[in-house]
């Protein structure tokens, strides 16, 4: 189950990445760069936590 969640949470963080990417390519460098900081960090922390906690 909680492979799944880690899943469901992988592909949101996904959506907003790509987001990020197309921010860039409309020139908007600092909002894109941002975003895809947000979508890391933001992606990243809560599945290692999330793993830590089930172990």
């Amino acid at each position: 189950m909680i492979y799944l969640l880690m899943l469901f949470m992988l592909l949101s963080g996904y959506y907003t990445f790509t987001f990020g990417i197309s921010q860039i390519k409309g020139k908007n460098r600092l909002g894109g760069f941002s975003t895809i900081v947000i979508a890391i960090f933001g992606t990243i922390a809560p599945m290692v936590i999330l793993y830590m906690k089930s172990k």
